[in-house]
């Protein structure tokens, strides 16, 4: 069965991952609640858990032992949609810290994900891993190339141009106008779109616990 992320389990404990495939590639299915699930390979490279153990991972119902996801171990993931938005900017070979945190959002407390990069360093033991995580970033590097970022700024010069010329008053600065505006429908075009990811985000956290899918 695939690994998952709960928080019964792995709250507060940084699991650090390595991505086998794009994350575009994932399969795609839905639970008994309609909620839509993504199913990635990984590789686990390390966890915060001091004695050495293995990362909880589901419990076998004959002898009720804990089966753990080892360092070294590939396997499938299971991602809710927003654990998924949170990882899909890194690509195949990505190495991550995810960690499952309460994080506070605009309408209150949530429990979401934290996604560390770790810059495709490979680690030959869990004290050079530790060292090197804590000099991660809270947030994942935004990935746009150059020539979308062009495409957009193009189109929105267009839209601007459209609004000072509805506008019909004449001015002796129309292309500062010009460029005032296509900044304004930049910033609703590229970071607006993460700001409502980060909506949804927090909506889906929200929403009701992940328990579908205990196995036992």
């Amino acid at each position: 069965m695939a690994f998952q992320i709960k928080k019964d389990l792995h709250l507060d404990i940084g699991i650090y991952l390595e991505l086998l495939d794009n994350l575009t590639n994932a399969k795609v299915s839905t639970d008994n609640f309609d909620n839509t699930k993504y199913t990635i390979p990984i590789k686990c490279i390390g966890n915060d858990i001091t004695e050495g153990g293995g990362i909880k991972w589901f419990q076998d119902k004959d002898t009720k032992e804990w089966v753990t996801l080892k360092v070294g171990k590939s396997t499938d993931m299971e991602l809710t949609q927003s654990q998924y938005e949170r990882l899909v900017k890194y690509e195949k070979g990505s190495k991550v810290q995810v960690t499952m945190k309460e994080l506070q959002g605009a309408k209150g407390k949530y429990t979401g994900i934290e996604v560390k990069p770790l810059n495709g360093v490979a680690f030959s033991d869990d004290n050079a891993l530790d060292a090197f995580a804590d000099k991660g970033t809270d947030k994942p590097v935004k990935v746009v190339s150059n020539g979308s970022l062009e495409i957009t700024w193009c189109m929105c010069v267009k839209e601007a141009t459209k609004i000072v010329i509805a506008k019909n008053t004449p001015s002796p600065n129309t292309f500062e106008d010009i460029e005032y505006f296509t900044k304004g429908l930049m910033d609703v075009a590229i970071d607006g779109l993460e700001r409502w990811k980060q909506q949804q985000h927090e909506k889906d956290q929200n929403s009701e616990p992940n328990d579908d899918d205990v196995p036992f």
